[in-house]
């Protein structure tokens, strides 16, 4: 996939992930860490958002060679991007809360 554009459709991504748009949306709830713009109903990818999806799934399932199935390393990660995520959210929330009631 080319880098010069900064969003990729939904089809774009799929396409080059090489699965269909509906286990696109469906990776979208499993993978948190995925910071899709929506635009009027339509969802657009970053290059950063192709990657981390094409590292963290595979495709290779005897049963349904379109299958998606997250590797044991990859649920790992995502379960500790998951945790770093809230923490920072969490810190985020607190600096407001301390700046407002300093202010």
């Amino acid at each position: 996939m080319r880098e010069t554009k900064k969003y990729y459709s939904i089809s774009e991504v799929a396409e080059n992930l090489q699965i269909s748009t509906h286990q696109l949306r469906y990776l979208e709830q499993k993978f948190t860490e995925l910071e899709i713009l929506k635009v009027k109903n339509r969802r657009y990818y970053t290059i950063h958002d192709i990657t981390f999806l094409r590292t963290s799934i595979t495709k290779t399932n005897a049963v349904s060679p379109f299958r998606i199935l997250p590797s044991s390393y990859a649920i790992t990660r995502i379960i500790d991007i998951e945790k770093i995520n809230l923490l920072i959210k969490n810190f985020q929330k607190l600096a407001k809360n301390i700046e407002s009631a300093l202010n």
